[in-house]
């Protein structure tokens, strides 16, 4: 008798997906290519082809072959992701010089600037001409931007690339390897007008968000603006470039962000209404297979107008696999359907696992299914407008439940009023974006579309206030929460183990539920204790002003000579704290700091001292015992490190043999732990 099998065996390509996933991960984060943990997952893989061949007759030997199936998946995504990390950068490109490029993409940044992606095609010294193949930002000021520069466009510009640092502060973003994992290693800004060729390239891509342009021109001609235009721009057609950071953080804190992205809501909403429309093609067998056309083309229409985002490409290809399994008569699984989808947009690019839309886009999707119709059986009713409500309400819950651990953990908040901001925001992003489908056909036609256009502006202006109003609600976002990765995954399994145990009502579940709280709270432990006994010193890659932090248990002392910190000091000391987990950031006292005419200042903590000075004054400083130098000016710190390191954890590696400095601006913030 073959043992019985589990609701998992019945997901075969999400059992197989999830082992792809499992080797993505382990070559990226430990990079095992190379190490024994793949010789060791080959030679157990190896062992289970032995042993299924033995026991030919054996009940077990299906799940010896599962098992090595599973494995060998895992051993694709470790091969594959090295395949893929080892020729994404294949040759350096000409740092200095004037380049050709192509411009693939646009976006504001900072300090009125704008931020293109451009593939350079080309580039020339005095002396050599390089061919290259390499894809960069490039920063150019509102200043000296003497065209209008669009996707697809060519042009000739001269800079310097630098290679994208981070600044490697405790708790911040790791930008490098989110740039990297895009496929973008430099960065430039120019400071003299860049040139268009005159040639454009019409790639796919290109052509998208050139009519993205276009349709956004229509909004404002129509006479919207402001914020209703930056809203409606974002919620209807993707483009998020008009939305200021107010907006932006109203959305945030009431918990619909996600609106304002376009992704499985926004697609979701076309399918429905559209599987609504094309319904009665269902009675002829004969017009299905238009049906399915008419779907699909109109799915990806969808997508191409909203620019071809990652975002929208995903949700159009997932509902892609549902529309052609539920049309063919073929018995569809939506978690198989997930997982196809996702292993195709994966084997386009691994790293893309590791895009924060893709994780929340898939845990988001995966719960509705999972949750929301359970939920939704909770209460039932026959009133059609209480059911509406209801299943509006389940669908949020389900949403939040399977995203909730992940956004803590890159977001460290938690929007309190989730359930009263979806509630209005799902019905209204509804109602925005079939009216905003509908002006865009009608635009031709003055009398209509100018209604549309009117239409269109209130509704999204009521929406506008009414996010600000939940916004402004008492104690509407906790924040300063700061989860590992750990707590997350643990967290995931607390609701994994608690799903189990009301479904199964079996006892064992409910030891797996008191056994995950367990781990729950001694990681929680773990953590409080580390922070309790911590000590440790912070020079910050800071590069406005000196700024350094002592922290002391979970106090938490900084001294900058700058009195009145600038944002991004007071965000650098926040992170920090959340980080350590330590109260509140207070200047340091008096007591601790020693003014002098050549040095901004001497720190004095734990025996130790940080001299703080600018460059032309660092070979006036001795090198004390127990002493470090900082040069305000370069971001370099230097000391006796053989000293240092009696009592204090440093990476050695890090230090330059030739003038035994550390460099800052290389190698991020210098952390010092004292024992």
């Amino acid at each position: 008798m073959k043992p019985k099998l589990s609701a998992f065996n019945y997901f075969p390509f999400l059992r197989f997906s999830l082992a792809f996933i499992v080797g993505i991960i382990l070559e990226e984060q430990f990079e095992v290519i190379g190490s024994a943990s793949l010789f060791i997952l080959l030679g157990i893989s190896v062992l289970l082809v032995i042993l299924s061949v033995l026991l030919k007759k054996s009940p077990s030997r299906d799940y010896y072959i599962s098992i090595m199936l599973v494995l060998a998946f895992v051993g694709l995504g470790i091969s594959y992701t090295y395949s893929y990390k080892k020729n994404q950068f294949k040759k350096d490109p000409v740092l200095k010089g004037i380049y050709a490029g192509i411009v693939q993409d646009k976006a504001p940044s900072t300090n009125n600037r704008w931020k293109y992606t451009v593939n350079l095609e080309c580039s020339k010294t005095n002396t050599t001409f390089e061919m290259e193949k390499e894809k960069i930002l490039l920063y150019v000021s509102d200043s000296i931007s003497n065209t209008k520069i669009e996707p697809g466009d060519e042009i000739i510009f001269m800079a310097q690339l630098r290679e994208i640092s981070n600044s490697k502060n405790p708790g911040e973003f790791d930008f490098k390897k989110y740039s990297q994992r895009n496929g973008i290693r430099y960065q430039t800004y120019v400071y003299e007008p860049v040139t268009k060729t005159g040639i454009v390239q019409y790639r796919v891509k290109t052509i998208a968000l050139n009519l993205r342009t276009k349709l956004m021109k229509l909004y404002r001609e129509a006479g919207i603006d402001g914020d209703e235009y930056a809203v409606l721009g974002a919620l209807t057609l993707g483009d998020t470039n008009y939305i200021s950071n107010e907006v932006r953080n109203s959305f945030a804190a009431s918990g619909a962000m996600h609106v304002l992205s376009v992704s499985g809501l926004h697609v979701g909403i076309i399918f429905i209404v559209l599987n609504f429309l094309f319904s009665p093609m269902n009675k002829k067998p004969a017009l299905k297979p238009f049906k399915v056309l008419f779907l699909l083309l109109s799915l990806w229409f969808y997508a191409f107008i909203t620019g071809l985002s990652p975002s929208v490409l995903r949700s159009a290809s997932m509902f892609s696999f549902l529309v052609i399994g539920d049309n063919l008569n073929r018995r569809t699984n939506t978690y198989n359907t997930l997982a196809v989808s996702a292993c195709l947009l994966l084997l386009i690019n691994p790293l893309t696992l590791f895009n924060i839309g893709f994780q929340l886009s898939y845990l988001a999707v995966a719960s509705i299914v999972f949750f929301q119709p359970k939920f939704s059986a909770l209460i039932t009713t026959k009133n059609k407008a209480s059911k509406y409500l209801w299943d509006l309400i389940t669908v949020s819950l389900a949403a939040q439940l399977g995203t909730t651990p992940i956004s803590i953990l890159y977001f460290h908040q938690f929007p309190s009023y989730f359930l009263l901001s979806n509630i209005i925001v799902v019905p209204a992003a509804a109602i925005i974006l079939y009216l905003g489908m509908a002006f865009f056909f009608v635009s031709f036609i003055p009398g209509i579309s100018h209604a549309l256009a009117f239409l269109l502006k209130y509704t999204t202006y009521l929406l506008n206030h009414s996010i600000q109003f939940i916004e402004n609600l008492p104690g509407s976002v906790i924040d300063g929460i700061y989860f590992t990765f750990i707590t997350s995954v643990f967290l995931y399994l607390l609701i994994i183990s608690i799903s189990a145990f009301f479904i199964t009502k079996k006892g064992r579940n409910l030891a797996f539920v008191l056994c995950t709280l367990v781990l729950l709270q001694a990681v929680g432990l773990i953590k409080d204790l580390e922070s309790i006994t911590q000590r440790r010193i912070i020079v910050y890659n800071n590069y406005s002003e000196p700024l350094v932090s002592i922290i002391n248990g979970k106090d938490h002392y900084y001294y900058s000579p700058e009195k009145d910190l600038e944002k991004i000091s007071q965000q650098l000391l926040e992170t920090a704290s959340m980080y350590y987990r330590t109260q509140k950031p207070v200047a340091l006292e008096n007591n601790h700091i020693v003014p002098g005419k050549k040095l901004q200042a001497t720190i004095s903590y734990a025996n130790l001292k940080i001299e703080i000075c600018q460059h032309q004054h660092i070979e006036d400083v001795k090198n004390e015992n127990q002493s470090i130098k900082y040069d305000t000016d370069e971001q370099k710190v230097s000391t006796d490190w053989t000293k240092i390191q009696k009592s204090h954890s440093l990476y050695k590696k890090y230090i330059d043999p030739m003038t035994n400095e550390y460099d800052l601006k290389k190698y991020g913030a210098l952390i010092i732990n004292i024992k």
